[in-house]
């Protein structure tokens, strides 16, 4: 089991990000498939993938960097 020290929540949202179709449809379709599985299929997934869900992870934080700044900036 690989944690990447990401909690069930980051994993999640990390999840929700792949699903969106901008990373491409490999990464879409992983990202479908961990929102739906239950928690040994999830988990399967994160062993099975960790480096794309670390990508999808650190697209959250620069979205939420990139938003941050925008309402500074208002």
């Amino acid at each position: 089991m690989i944690n990447n020290s990401l909690t069930p929540q980051e994993f999640y949202l990390s999840a929700v990000e792949l699903s969106t179709g901008q990373h491409g449809s490999f990464a879409g379709a992983i990202g479908d498939a961990y929102i739906v599985a239950d928690k040994g299929n999830s988990q399967k997934l994160v062993d099975a993938f960790p480096e794309l869900f670390m990508r999808g992870w650190h697209w959250v934080q620069s979205k939420r960097m990139t938003q941050a700044g925008e309402r500074q900036d208002a």
